[in-house]
């Protein structure tokens, strides 16, 4: 198998080993996995662990929610922000009412879509919840109602100061600045590039450093500057390159893969400070490339081999032998075990790798199954044979993997009669999840801990609404108060590890948690 084109010394080769243990030792050392619970460390136990409890409610930052009118049928003209106790602290006036809040990675900031009189969807900003202030954006309205429906391409796309709004059909693309509330058309720079108004998104992501975005439409490649997005640059063709990842290392490289002449893959790291392309390494049959946690390495997965890409010295290192073909690759947050799918002719299988003893072992629970959670960055994923779930698909098994210990564990078995719709999960750990649940016309939450298998219905099945909070532990919740015809809610702050009793807040609908 091809090495990279790079020149390796010998004493790089008989290094390599070495290498890859430098590699994953200070993931795992600077961790939050390993002093929990010491996922591989030298004379720690992989065995069971009791995390610590869940930390305060106002450690994750501030809770808005929308009240209804009198006659309980339409929200009120305001957000109403609710601290640690959940008590109101604030009211936020807004000029129509509320139909959609959207929470951000920036600390106290949320988008809010606001309707007129006659129910049109005429208006969008960034509300400030810490203090108040309201940055109306500068979009078209006929673009406004389009964006009033959540997206796979804006749910990828979120940085910490930007993100990229965009709608169902791909037709719009908004960089937003949550800081200085302005946003920039993008598909408008694309267009201009390509002197054609058919343009349409594909995908869309800001670096972790928030300095660059990267779009991919049907024409083509750009990465475009934040602070000033008339100075894009072109990549290149989408028909050809593919594996768009952006490194969470030192300025924040982009990786990609192009197809070569010969029949290879090259393997490019792009310098997104120097907006310069380098092929670094040249693979045969490549099926994907992952990265580490760090950003230090890939994961090259090709027919019966796993191998570890070192991106400084371009060492390369074999990990494990595979059976067949590998699919998806799993990294664990702590850089030192992953999962990967085995593609077979009766469906998809699951093996586990100890990447510093070179172990793999089976993990016969997830036969047919595949992740329903997002899977960057999360200790804990949900498995299942779909992410919807219909009521005439009882008898279906949710399952975790904890990707630090290898452990599968059964959660909720489905019940005829009664819709799943996906999991909802917070970025980080990934220890607990909700899964909303529809009987008829009501809806319910089940509250699943990942790594017990513990599965409770969020408040007596009385939750009409629900999110996890910044660091995945508490549930902000609307509980129906009464008869649910008569349409009163209260907030409820949800410790879910049981470690507290719920905290009551005020009346009100539809919470949303945003970072502290």
């Amino acid at each position: 198998m091809p090495r990279p084109r790079t020149a390796i010394g010998v004493w790089q080769r008989r290094l390599s080993l070495a290498l890859l243990i430098a590699l994953i030792v200070p993931i795992v050392a600077s961790s939050s996995a390993i002093a929990q619970d010491g996922t591989g460390g030298v004379a720690v136990s992989d065995g069971f662990y009791n995390p610590p409890a869940c930390s305060r409610a106002g450690e994750n930052g501030l809770v808005v929610y929308q009240s209804l009118n009198s006659e309980r049928t339409t929200p009120n003209r305001a957000l109403i922000v609710a601290n640690q106790s959940g008590e109101r602290q604030r009211v936020i006036n807004l000029d129509g009412v509320p139909v959609r809040t959207i929470p951000t990675n920036y600390p106290g900031r949320v988008i809010v879509l606001t309707s007129n009189s006659e129910g049109t969807v005429n208006r969008i900003e960034v509300v400030d919840a810490r203090r108040g202030f309201r940055y109306p954006l500068d979009i078209p309205r006929a673009q406004i109602g389009a964006l009033n429906f959540p997206t796979p391409a804006t749910e990828a796309s979120a940085g910490r100061r930007y993100l990229v709004l965009s709608d169902v059909p791909q037709r719009t693309a908004w960089l937003v600045d949550l800081s200085d509330g302005v946003a920039t058309d993008l598909l408008a720079i694309a267009r201009e590039r390509e002197d054609d108004d058919t343009v349409s998104l594909v995908s869309a992501a800001v670096s972790p450093d928030d300095r660059n975005v990267l779009l991919v439409t049907d024409r083509s490649v750009l990465i475009i500057p934040t602070d000033r997005p008339a100075g894009d640059r072109l990549i290149g063709d989408p028909a050809v390159l593919s594996g768009f990842h952006f490194l969470a290392d030192e300025g924040s490289p982009l990786v990609y893969l192009q197809p070569l002449e010969n029949g290879n893959t090259g393997i490019v790291l792009y310098d997104t400070a120097r907006y310069r392309p380098r092929q670094v390494a040249e693979v045969e049959n490549l099926i994907s490339a992952t990265p580490l946690p760090n950003g230090d390495a890939l994961i090259l997965a090709t027919p019966g081999s796993l191998d570890l890409l070192e991106l400084r010295y371009l060492a390369r290192s074999h990990i494990a032998q595979v059976e067949g073909d590998p699919g998806t690759v799993l990294m664990a947050p702590g850089g030192t075990r992953l999962a990967y799918e085995v593609r077979t002719p009766e469906g998809s299988e699951w093996r586990y790798v100890n990447l510093r003893t070179g172990s793999t072992s089976e993990l016969p629970d997830l036969i047919g199954l595949r992740p329903i959670t997002p899977v960057d960055g999360l200790r804990w994923l949900v498995f299942g044979v779909t992410a919807v779930v219909a009521q005439s698909q009882g008898g279906l098994t949710y399952y975790s993997l904890d990707l630090e210990r290898g452990v599968t564990t059964p959660l909720l078995t489905t019940i005829d009669g009664i819709n799943y719709l996906p999991p909802v999960v917070k970025p980080g750990e990934g220890r607990f999840a909700l899964i909303p649940s529809i009987i008829g016309t009501r809806q319910n939450y089940e509250a699943v801990d990942n790594r017990t298998g513990r599965a409770f219905r969020l408040l007596d099945s009385r939750a009409v609404s629900a999110t996890l909070s910044p660091d995945g532990c508490w549930a902000a919740v609307a509980r129906v108060m009464g008869p649910r015809s008569e349409r009163n809610f209260r907030i409820y702050l949800v410790p879910l590890d049981g470690s507290g009793e719920p905290i009551q807040g005020d009346f009100g609908i539809a919470p949303v948690w945003l970072n502290g």
